[in-house]
């Protein structure tokens, strides 16, 4: 196969007119990757009239995980993958500011401090061209609330960037069934069957709720008496 920059040309060689198959892996980066395929018969000398270029689109990446942590955690950080050639730290109206408690990045490897991100910072040699890159984002002296408290910034003003803080208070742990997803909690839910096993009468599927999503759980079943 004639292969370059993940991008993949079969057979690489053959007789006469042949069927080609034009591949390519994954790509994050921000230009288009391109790579231009010829045919030659090195014994001859002979060489194709034209080429094949094949052209992989490119696009603008920006991805996150966003923590959820409890409220005696005071510090907290967020992974993100990117292309972007500059980032710049921006605040959005009408919410708790998250590049407050900014620490400092590691971007792409390189130290780089709050406000370097607040000012904009361009990542040197832009890796994000050809490929996306890694960001951290470190914070500190996230102050305890009594309720949950999402904080929220973007990047660019253009990409939401956000973790949430639980409150002080008692947070919730219920486990329930529930006639379709969403459906508050009750007494005891019952379906019936016909002799098939579908069900009947106007009740939904049963769900399975919990109060927070990392609340894992176990199913027991038991002679009903």
């Amino acid at each position: 196969m004639a292969s370059l920059n993940g991008i993949t040309c079969t057979p690489d060689t053959g007789t006469g007119d042949v069927t080609l198959t034009v591949t390519a892996a994954p790509y994050s980066g921000r230009a288009d990757n391109a790579v231009k395929f010829t045919a030659a018969n090195p014994t001859s000398g002979l060489e194709s009239d034209n080429s094949l270029v094949v052209v992989q689109k490119g696009k603008t990446i920006f991805s996150f995980t966003g923590p959820v942590i409890d409220s005696s955690i005071t510090e907290a950080s967020i992974s993100a993958e990117t292309n972007l050639q500059s980032l710049k730290a921006t605040s959005v109206g009408g919410t708790v500011a998250l590049w407050d408690y900014l620490n400092y990045a590691i971007v792409n490897g390189v130290r780089v401090e709050k406000a370097t991100l607040i000012n904009g910072y361009t990542v040197p040699d832009d890796p994000g061209e050809k490929a996306a890159y890694h960001v951290d984002f470190y914070f500190s002296s996230l102050p305890d609330t009594e309720n949950d408290t999402e904080y929220i910034g973007e990047i660019n003003g253009a990409y939401r960037v956000n973790l949430i803080k639980r409150g002080t208070g008692v947070i919730p742990h219920n486990i329930w069934f529930s006639n379709g997803r969403g459906a508050s909690q009750g007494s005891t839910l019952e379906i019936k069957l016909n002799s098939d096993g579908e069900i009947i009468g106007t009740v939904n599927d049963p769900y399975i709720n919990t109060d927070q999503e990392e609340d894992s759980w176990g199913i027991t079943p038991s002679q009903n008496s």
